[in-house]
This record gives structure tokens, sequence and C-alpha cells, in this order.
């Protein structure tokens, strides 16, 4: 398995991550601020890439750090956000259900879109 150009090793059905792939924790904010350097160098340069956005990934434990995460990212993006929310009806109600087999209505409610 390879994470970048680096070859993970593999020992008891677990995954050795490489030293050079862990941030040291200080404390949450400045930890973070790391992460994010490290992942994202030279993010106010290169933000607009949508390669340079997509080819990087962070993991974390547990899904309840993916919004902070997320949030702080996009934080970070220096033009305003512009928020796009899903809805799960038609302006119509006569043409609901056309649209029906499109999406399922309880999962667009829980979407927001940030641009």
């Amino acid at each position: 398995m390879r994470i970048g150009h680096e070859k993970l090793t593999i020992t008891n059905n677990k995954i050795e991550i490489p030293n050079n792939f862990v941030i040291p924790f200080t404390d949450e904010i400045e930890s973070l601020n790391l992460l994010f350097n490290v992942t994202y160098p030279d993010f106010h340069t290169f933000y607009s890439n949508p390669s340079f956005i997509t080819s990087r990934i962070i993991l974390t434990t547990k899904n309840d750090f993916v919004d902070e995460i997320n949030d702080m990212l996009i934080d970070r993006f220096p033009d305003d956000a512009t928020v796009y929310t899903a809805i799960d009806e038609t302006i119509e109600p006569n043409d609901q259900c056309q649209f029906e087999d499109f999406y399922i209505p309880y999962i667009l409610l829980t979407y927001h879109l940030i641009n």
C-alpha cells in the first residue's frame, strides 16, 4: 500500500503510519493549523485550483471532527462563502412527483454546499 511516495508497512493487519505523516499535538488549534499548513502548503496561492484541493486528504478517527475541520478549512478561503441549502420539494406542488426519483428527501435536508 502507498500513500504519496511512501510505502506503508502492514503488520498483523495493522497499517504502520510513518512518523513523517504524524503531526505532533501541542494544542488543538495550533496542531490543526500545522496539519493544514502541511497538507495544503501555499493555500492562498493555489486554493482556486480544484486539483490542489481534491488531491489531498485529512483522515480523522471520528466523524465528529469532520465538521470542525471542514469549517476551519473553509474559513481559510479568502473569498466570501456562498451557502446553497438543499430542499426536499419543488416550487410547484404538481411537479413534485416528476422529480422524486432524483433525490431522497431525508438526505437532502442534511446538505449544505458551501462555495
